[in-house]
């Protein structure tokens, strides 16, 4: 080690063991974002400071927002949306929309199109807000939210929601895995990565042709027609950490193999742009906290095992092996035994009933909550990361499957739940929710990960020992 890198990181911790200033960043660690949320390959690396909170200013957190401040409902300004880079698939500059008050614990950014002339903006305000009260009336938030939601005329895509960024957190297997910022702001951690402005990004299309039913439209939904309001509960559920990293990043560079999120390849890019030259050096594959509890339903095996052995490449994540380039990397890859294990579960994910999310204190695999593995091929963004649909489609779980019922409003399938709209989301659903860490009336002392340390990133130990 030289004298000079000696000199420094004495320098650095200097500061972080004395500093006693709120909000103090001392650190720069390494978060992951999503500047696209239409796109799951679009994740990069983002650098984030290590902020540390005072006593006093974690527990102003648990209070309720108050009321923003606004003019006749009208608040200038662009959507967050547009900080995160979705502006590619609007064709037009994200118009200033209404911003209205909020006494929930999750906040609500709304942005619509300006050029709406039928009313369209304020029933689509109105579904987000109804969504965002079906949540609030579930889940004891500690620490507010902030959902930036937009109305506005997308190229293809009717609409998405996911989290804006995720907080490398070490769980108590000791293994470093992503959690989407909504979650890790409930743990109230003294010390913790830097938080994104907003916690969940969503984005639906104001030119639907029709697609979608407003709870304020006079007729009917027609049968090729969606609840709104039901597709913005599902995605804001995604928002909130229903979503699992395994997905085919590599393609079309290898097929038929999927792995979890390779933070160690991530650049501005993406990892589905064509190879670049840069040294890459092989830190591992890292799951997000849902990940966490996947198991194989024929035996129990947790999904994490096969994490384990795809991270025994090139001798590990502590071997510190580095490739020339993409290019270089991936050929290794495919050519290496540890490639046969992501080919293997991408069979696994294309296998129905093959995978299930296993709630915390369940031990017995028939407990699963069967995952959406039947697709054939594997479809990225709705493999995995939905429920299964042949299962829940018509139980009280049908929320989550990964296709929206059509010519049904969100009233009539909850009678499926009894007469309570807050019981929208389904027993099970919740019990996901209130596993990866989120606090209910049932679950009032949720599990949380390991505080976090200062020097904590998104390269963190995966050495995934179970």
């Amino acid at each position: 080690m030289n004298k000079s890198f000696f000199t420094v990181s004495l320098f650095l911790i200097t500061i972080f063991l004395t500093t006693f200033i709120s909000n103090t960043p001392v650190v720069l660690g390494q978060c992951v974002d999503f500047p696209d949320i239409f796109d799951r390959k679009s994740a990069k690396l983002t650098s984030c400071r290590i902020i540390k909170e005072t006593k006093q200013k974690t527990k102003q957190k648990t209070k309720p927002l108050k009321l923003l401040s606004n003019v006749g409902g009208i608040v200038k300004g662009k959507s967050l949306l547009s900080q995160n880079k979705l502006s590619s698939k609007i064709k037009n500059d994200i118009p200033s929309g209404v911003n209205p008050p909020s006494k929930n614990m999750i906040q609500l950014n709304f942005t619509c199109d300006l050029n709406d002339t039928n009313g369209t903006c304020a029933k689509a305000q109105k579904g987000f807000e109804g969504a965002i009260n079906i949540i609030n009336s579930l889940i004891e938030l500690v620490t507010p939210i902030i959902v930036d939601a937009s109305f506005v005329n997308l190229h293809g895509p009717i609409g998405n929601a996911g989290p804006s960024r995720f907080i490398p957190l070490q769980d108590k297997d000791n293994v470093t895995r992503l959690y989407p910022q909504a979650l890790a702001k409930q743990f109230q951690f003294d010390t913790h990565p830097e938080f994104a402005p907003n916690d969940i990004i969503a984005a639906f299309t104001s030119a639907s042709n029709n697609i979608f039913w407003f709870r304020d439209d006079p007729s009917p939904p027609t049968n090729t027609q969606v609840d709104f309001e039901l597709v913005v509960v599902h995605e804001l559920i995604h928002g909130l950490g229903l979503l699992s990293s395994w997905t085919d990043y590599f393609t079309p560079f290898i097929q038929n193999a999927i792995t979890p999120f390779p933070s160690f390849i991530m650049s501005i890019e993406g990892p589905d742009v064509p190879p670049k030259n840069g040294t890459i050096t092989f830190t591992g594959f890292q799951e997000t906290a849902f990940d966490r509890y996947l198991v194989f339903t024929n035996d129990g095996t947790p999904v994490s095992t096969v994490t384990s052995k795809i991270n025994e490449f090139a001798g590990g994540v502590n071997s510190g092996a580095t490739f020339d380039n993409k290019s270089t990397f991936l050929s290794a890859f495919k050519s290496s035994p540890q490639f046969e294990f992501a080919t293997d579960i991408f069979k696994q994910a294309s296998t129905a009933s093959s995978m299930g999310f296993l709630p915390q204190d369940s031990t017995n695999a028939k407990d699963s909550i069967l995952c959406e593995t039947s697709l054939v091929p594997f479809l990225s963004g709705s493999s995995i990361t939905h429920t299964d649909f042949s299962t829940f489609a018509n139980s009280t779980d049908f929320l989550m499957v990964w296709k929206a019922p059509r010519g049904v409003t969100l009233d009539q399938l909850t009678n499926a739940n009894g007469t309570n709209r807050s019981n929208v989301i389904g027993p099970k659903t919740i019990k996901i929710l209130e596993t990866l860490g989120y606090k209910t009336v049932n679950n009032p002392n949720p599990y949380k990960p390991n505080a976090p340390s200062s020097n904590q990133n998104a390269q963190g130990d995966n050495n995934n020992n179970q």
